[in-house]
């Protein structure tokens, strides 16, 4: 009852805010799941481009990116995609070093939800990502999307700050910290 009052107070003086967790991982550092229990492909390959989850989160995937996906039965049941470079720096999320990539989006079927594949699609991804030359990912994570955050705790991110946004008289304001 008080979280639904404190929640209710929160949207009368803040209609419209955003707080997540960013996480960081070190490649080299990481606890890699490397092997995996089922096929993980590159969804670059057009092969994959009619499955409905692909055509759903499409619109992750261009020249600096990189998906993944879990095959499970002949059908994509969970997505990974990455973006590196310019489409990272126009989001201006989170400052990036030299040789890091951003965790953009990570999605599963809902019916195959709760069985560990995300953790599994992630680690695969990760272990990948550290062959191309990236050094560090960068997550951002719903404050309370608790099975995001105990994904990343088991693959060995950290927390490195929080990003909030507020919209104010129409302008929408960040703050990192």
């Amino acid at each position: 009852m008080l979280r639904e009052k404190v929640k209710w107070l929160i949207k009368q003086f803040l209609p419209y805010y955003e707080l997540y967790r960013m996480y960081q991982i070190q490649l080299n550092n990481c606890k890699l799941q490397l092997t995996t229990k089922h096929q993980i492909v590159n969804l670059t390959s057009a092969e994959y481009s009619q499955h409905p989850l692909y055509k759903e989160t499409a619109l992750y995937s261009g020249k600096n990116s990189y998906g993944y996906g879990l095959i499970f039965e002949d059908q994509l049941v969970a997505v990974q995609w990455y973006w590196f470079s310019q489409p990272c720096e126009k989001l201006g999320w989170w400052p990036l070093p030299h040789n890091s990539i951003m965790s953009m989006h990570i999605q599963v079927l809902q019916e195959h939800q709760g069985k560990g594949l995300s953790e599994e699609l992630k680690g695969f991804s990760l272990s990948d990502l550290s062959t191309k030359g990236f050094d560090y990912v960068y997550s951002r994570v719903w404050h309370n999307h608790w099975a995001s955050i105990a994904m990343n705790n088991k693959l060995g991110s950290k927390q490195v700050g929080w990003l909030f946004y507020i919209s104010l008289f129409k302008k929408k304001i960040q703050l990192r910290w």
